[in-house]
């Protein structure tokens, strides 16, 4: 089962960093690493079950922020500042861009809707839910495989153990 489960780990993961791409997030490389490095497969008795982590930041990413929930204006005016210039502006125009940004973060949250027509997918949250939608029924396909083989081989032994 451990094959089966590793395999759904890498299609629910690539499924996820695709759907971050297609929604137009951008400096992934971060939570890329956290999502493709940190899926455990943990055994117990009759129970296989398969765990992934990434960063904190992923849950804000996948629900979005409320207004409320950004702190005081001159600490999200230095977060998006520190964005830009990330991003490759340079300081005036990083500040510029920030001081521009931060009156519709204030009233929106993130992410904004103007934010949606850097998605592909018209969507710019709920990445892990529109993966599960997308990768369901190859994810239930890997399990049935993986259960018929588990039941058969069942049956192998016990076979042989009667005969």
């Amino acid at each position: 089962m451990n094959a089966e489960l590793q395999r759904i780990s890498q299609i629910l993961n690539e499924g996820i960093i695709q759907e971050l791409h297609l929604q137009g997030h951008v400096l992934l490389d971060e939570l890329e690493a956290t999502i493709k490095g940190n899926v455990k497969i943990k055994e117990q008795k009759n129970i296989s079950i398969l765990e992934g982590y990434a960063v904190d930041y992923i849950q804000k990413m996948e629900f979005g922020v409320r207004p409320s929930e950004l702190g005081s204006a001159s600490t999200h005016l230095k977060a998006l500042y520190g964005f830009y210039l990330k991003l490759g502006f340079d300081a005036k125009r990083a500040f510029k861009k920030a001081k521009r940004l931060l009156p519709h973060h204030l009233r929106e949250g993130v992410p904004t809707e103007y934010s949606r027509m850097l998605s592909k997918t018209g969507e710019r949250r709920y990445f892990i839910q529109a993966t599960w939608k997308k990768k369901e029924r190859e994810v239930d396909s890997v399990m049935d495989k993986g259960m018929d083989t588990l039941f058969f081989n069942e049956l192998d032994k016990q076979k042989s153990e009667i005969i």
